[in-house]
């Protein structure tokens, strides 16, 4: 009798298990949290380089956020219309689906941006 590989057994844990089903909403959800949080990282980056001063990065990092933010926002509602799509334009299994997928992309969008919004907070970037 084989073992099972690595990945199996990782599907197999209850909260990958729950959410191995939506894998592709967790992808645009931590897509649209990297965009969200790209000038912070982006920030982080130039900083950790010395290519420009800590006061020049804030200043950009806090006239670009909204536009970053933004960006993640309409790819979102990119997403949402997929999946619309997806569901062939029916509104009942849409709703169904949405609310499920709608649940892991925001989670999962959440924790993106705070990580990324933490990666320039510790690189000492003011927002």
């Amino acid at each position: 009798m084989e073992t099972p590989g690595f990945v199996p057994r990782v599907r197999q844990l209850p909260v990958i298990s729950r959410i191995w089903p939506e894998r592709h909403s967790v992808e645009a959800g931590a897509g649209c949290g990297v965009v969200g949080g790209a000038c912070c990282v982006g920030g982080a980056v130039v900083k950790g380089l010395g290519l420009a001063s800590v006061a020049s990065i804030s200043s950009f990092v806090d006239a670009a956020t909204p536009y970053f933010i933004a960006a993640s926002i309409v790819l979102m509602a990119a997403w949402v219309f997929w999946l619309f799509r997806q569901t062939g334009y029916s509104l009942k299994p849409f709703a169904r689906t949405m609310v499920r997928h709608g649940l892991v992309m925001g989670s999962i969008y959440g924790v993106t941006l705070a990580g990324t919004t933490l990666i320039g907070s510790a690189a000492g970037i003011s927002m």
